[in-house]
């Protein structure tokens, strides 16, 4: 995936689409929370300060949020919703 989007909520939607459409096929698919760990740990590794990273991060989550809206129906359940 290219970098000049990197750390968008587009990059990482479009990322988590990618890990689902890519388990379709492979033998050992991987968990889309594990996938999002192992993005997690790549923006923290990149970011270039505290508040890069708290944005990175939150663009992140709210990915990791529309995925589960668009999957299943899932709302944010921190919140109760």
């Amino acid at each position: 995936m290219s970098d000049f989007l990197f750390g968008t909520v587009e990059y990482f939607t479009n990322d988590f689409q990618a890990c689902i459409m890519n388990n379709l096929t492979i033998e050992n698919p991987s968990a889309i929370k594990a996938h999002y760990a192992k993005l997690k740990a790549e923006v923290i590794r990149r970011a270039e300060n505290q508040a890069d990273q708290e944005k990175l991060l939150h663009n992140l989550d709210k990915a990791y949020q529309r995925l589960k809206v668009n999957l299943i129906g899932a709302e944010d359940e921190e919140n109760g919703s």
